[in-house]
């Protein structure tokens, strides 16, 4: 009898999982095993991002580093007993060719991703610094609050509200 999914306690599970798994590949990256994301200004190198469901890896684009991410995976799975689900799993590759990332997706056993995609709702695109990339977030957040603050507010606060905006 195990966890299911839907339990209340999986996502605390998933989290001492995850942090386990981390310390992987934190240890891998600081004997050069791997090699993450090295951040500008001295600050320090990124190898993995750790969400509610999902864990980003990030690192180097070169095929022992993406070998070497794959073995830890092993590891990971054979000492955890865990399984990971390579078949939703993702390969993105920035500024490199659809080639390359479908060839080093093959080899990763994962599907090989491209950009622009789809992330808890967010379009998330190569370049994330400019300002037009982030309009449907802001319209979305925009919409979803004046829809908090509609059912919120009462009728007397809801005309006061309409009444401000119109007058203003």
């Amino acid at each position: 009898m195990g966890v299911k999914q839907g339990d209340p306690l999986s996502p605390f599970i998933f989290i001492l999982a995850m942090e386990a798994f981390s310390s992987f590949l934190m240890s891998a990256s600081e004997v050069d095993f791997i090699n993450g994301i090295s951040i500008p200004n001295d600050s320090p190198t990124i190898s993995n991002l750790i969400f509610p469901d999902d864990v980003l890896i990030a690192g180097d684009w070169s095929d022992i580093n993406a070998l070497n991410i794959r073995r830890i995976m092993r590891c990971f799975a054979v000492v955890s007993g865990l399984n990971l689900n390579f078949r939703k799993s993702c390969l993105y590759g920035v500024d490199v060719h659809v080639a390359e990332v479908d060839r080093l997706a093959a080899v990763m056993r994962c599907q090989a991703g491209a950009f622009p995609f789809i992330y808890l709702g967010i379009k998330v695109s190569v370049n994330m610094n400019k300002i037009f990339n982030w309009g449907p977030v802001i319209e979305l957040f925009e919409r979803r609050v004046s829809q908090w603050k509609a059912s919120t507010l009462s009728v007397r606060g809801r005309l006061t509200a309409h009444t401000y905006q119109v007058s203003s």
